[in-house]
């Protein structure tokens, strides 16, 4: 049997192949995306990423720098910072990328995931997106990295995901000697990359971050954000509320999570109360973690709404644990619609917690005993009413198309899932029968720029009155 060639999406190079390239061609071939060397070390700066960067900006071929990781040295931050200083990543730009392939120090798994632990958050820090981890290595993390994993043969046989990742995403697959094919029109013979299906280019390029409030009255979009203001470690108030600011600069309805310490509540009373209203559903009183909501006054009022028992406390694993949710009226339209948000266990699919199978109980328990049938009973006696469903699920649902642990469909009704990428952060959207929403392929997005390590995740859709 024949061997089925790749999908080509994109390419990597450096100063190797040091020849022109017909990015025409490129483009025309299927390339996508081109990630180049910027730095190697402490030291080492590749004499063609700045001519090459013009290149691809030029071709409109979306470009970005990947950093080759020399661990032996110790400093994971002296490094970071030397490719930043050196690749200036920009809005529009990939993502940077970790290229950790060797360890002549002969590290531990331990000793490399703390190292490359420490890489990540410079690069957090700095340029407020995740990065790619490139790397052939099992790891204890995953850093909430998507990963870019190697594997070359000319049978086209996948990479087993390094551990604990749970797939690849982008699968270099041929470094111009092994694998079909093994050249690109317009590069020759270099390093190809296939994307997993249904991954786009757009979820590892440096979105914009939005200064202003949106503008509803002259879109019509209703932007829906899931947002996790990491509690565990504490962050400094002044973190927290920077956060929840520019949350809420970037929204018309919230779903917070990991808001149960008081202080993370007057965070979020501390928005103009001429502008947001909030629904708590007075369940602070019996400690945990709520999730509350909150809405833009101009454009919604709460009608109805109540807060249920999501996860009981369970010593040293978890706070009590909410499901929260609230009818709004949408003013402009007079609709009306359901808000949930929630926040799961956390650890349940993590290989380092001993008490794992408890945590995956109690999650599925969460599901199957407060969510899904809340949700099926609202659609039969609302089924009018379209949905949308926040929260942090603490499983990398991945839009639902790899994971069993969440429905497709609820009550015959299809799930939208516009966190399509890697994320336990999720804007999941479910039509009613009178109002449905109008929703484009690009209405999923990462919004970064937060002190916590949840980037916010943001849903964008209008309402459509079912005119039939």
């Amino acid at each position: 049997m024949a061997t089925k060639p790749r999908r080509i999406d994109g390419v990597d190079t450096s100063h190797h192949q040091s020849g022109e390239h017909n990015l025409a061609s490129a483009k025309k071939a299927g390339v996508d995306f081109w990630y180049h060397k910027a730095t190697e070390g402490a030291s080492f700066r590749d004499a063609k990423y700045v001519q090459r960067r013009r290149e691809a900006q030029k071709a409109g071929i979306p470009f970005g720098a990947y950093h080759f990781a020399r661990p032996e040295n110790g400093d994971a931050s002296l490094e970071a910072k030397f490719f930043l200083q050196v690749a200036q990543p920009q809005p529009g730009d990939l993502v940077p990328a970790l290229d950790i392939e060797v360890n002549d120090a002969r590290m531990s798994r331990a000793e490399l995931t703390r190292w490359i632990a420490n890489w990540v958050a410079q690069i957090q820090r700095v340029v407020h997106v995740k990065p790619l981890i490139y790397t052939p290595f099992d790891l204890d993390s995953d850093f909430g990295c998507l990963l870019w994993q190697p594997r070359y043969n000319d049978s086209n046989t996948p990479p087993v995901a390094a551990e604990p990742w749970r797939r690849w995403d982008i699968w270099q697959f041929s470094n111009g000697q092994l694998g079909v094919p093994d050249q690109v029109p317009g590069f020759g013979r270099v390093d190809i990359n296939t994307m997993r299906d249904g991954l786009r280019v757009r979820e590892f390029r440096i979105p914009e971050i939005e200064k202003e409030p949106p503008e509803p009255t002259r879109t019509g979009k209703l932007r829906f954000v899931s947002q996790n203001v990491k509690a565990l470690p504490l962050m400094p108030q002044f973190d927290v509320v920077e956060d929840v600011v520019l949350t809420a600069s970037q929204a018309h309805v919230v779903g917070w999570q990991e808001i149960g310490i008081p202080r993370y509540d007057d965070a979020v009373m501390s928005l103009d109360p001429k502008v947001w209203g909030h629904f708590f559903a007075g369940m602070r009183r019996q400690g945990g973690y709520e999730s509350p909501i909150s809405y833009r006054k101009e454009m919604f009022k709460a009608t109805d709404g109540d807060a249920l028992l999501l996860s009981p406390a369970n010593a040293a694993i978890s706070h009590r644990k909410y499901f929260t949710w609230v009818v709004l009226e949408h003013i402009p339209s007079g609709a009306h619609i359901l808000v949930t948000n929630k926040h799961y266990i956390a650890g349940a699919w993590r290989k380092d917690k001993h008490d794992k199978k408890l945590r995956q109980q109690i999650w599925r328990e969460s599901r199957d005993e407060v969510e899904l049938p809340f949700l099926r009973q609202f659609i039969k006696d609302h089924p009018n009413m379209p949905i949308v469903n926040l929260g942090d699920y603490n499983a990398q649902l991945a839009g639902g198309n790899d994971s069993e642990e969440y429905p497709r469909k609820i009550a015959n009704r299809t799930i939208y899932f516009l966190t399509k990428e890697r994320s336990i952060d999720q804007v999941m959207l479910i039509n009613g029968k009178k109002w449905k929403w109008d929703i484009d392929d690009e209405d999923g997005e990462l919004l970064p720029g937060r002190n916590s390590d949840h980037q916010g995740r943001r849903g964008t859709a209008r309402l459509k009155k079912v005119t039939k």
